[in-house]
């Protein structure tokens, strides 16, 4: 199972938060497979405070510093991304080319 996380200004609005925020709202359209995936929206002032507050947001947030949003993370649970999963991360690469090079 993979959770989504997305950490963003608190002042900004994007198609794709609403999207996010969209699934969040019908999750239980996600179909059973999905329908377990944490997804949480974690905003940030202009201070860099995190809300809802989380001590580990926020060390990211800290980190990387309030340029760097928005942020995604993906947690995987139990196991480690397949092959597809892989590719669908990264654009125009297919795994099985890579190997035979």
């Amino acid at each position: 199972m993979v959770d989504i996380i997305y950490i963003v200004e608190e002042s900004k609005n994007s198609k794709e938060l609403e999207m996010f925020n969209y699934l969040i709202e019908h999750k239980e359209s996600l179909g059973k497979q999905n329908r377990n995936r944490n997804l949480v929206v974690y905003k940030v002032s202009k201070n860099g405070k995190v809300r809802p507050a989380d001590s580990k947001v926020q060390e990211i947030v800290d980190l990387l510093g309030t340029n760097a949003l928005p942020i995604v993370l993906t947690v995987k649970k139990g196991s480690l991304y397949s092959n597809t999963e892989l590719e669908a991360m990264f654009d125009g690469i297919s795994l099985q080319q890579l190997i035979k090079l």
